[in-house]
């Protein structure tokens, strides 16, 4: 028996293809009675339905697939150059009081990926006050304490 592979491999020679419908009445077969819905659809925040997996004919239901951003009733977007002049920023909201234990979370997630800076501060600094005068409770509550420059150098510190 040959044992080698051949020089061109081509999935769709191997396996036939298969419409969503067949994959989701095997999905559906493996939940064990379990609502579809409810284990693999997720529901954003502003209501929109995430579907486990997208194929062509989803792509066929589509209104305005044709339509080029910037252009007529702006679906997909104002700007015809799309996000290429301002691409996306990756950002997640880091909270720490201490401004030293921020930094080291930061440079974690810019190591990691992320490209833009939150600065979640916390009540006292919102209330403008320096962490020696803020209330119990207050001085590290929901973000980092900024006591002055020196705490915003800790923070930035590379």
């Amino acid at each position: 028996m040959d044992q080698t592979l051949p020089k061109e491999f081509k999935l769709r020679d191997e396996f036939a293809p298969s419409s969503y419908r067949d994959w989701r009445a095997l999905a559906e077969a493996d939940l064990k009675g379990v609502p579809f819905e409810k284990k693999l659809i997720t529901k954003t925040y502003e209501n929109i339905d995430l579907e486990p997996l997208y194929t062509k004919e989803h792509l066929e239901i589509l209104k305005n697939i044709e339509q080029f951003p910037g252009f007529t009733n702006f679906l997909r977007g104002a700007k015809p150059d799309g996000s290429s002049v301002n691409p996306w920023l990756i950002a997640q909201s880091l909270t720490h009081p201490l401004a030293e234990n921020f930094n080291k979370l930061l440079l974690d997630s810019l190591q990691r990926g992320q490209t833009a800076v939150v600065l979640p501060l916390d009540k006292t600094t919102k209330l403008g006050l320096d962490a020696d005068y803020g209330k119990p409770g207050e001085t590290g509550e929901g973000g980092v304490s900024i006591s002055g420059t020196g705490s915003l150098a800790r923070i930035f510190r590379s």
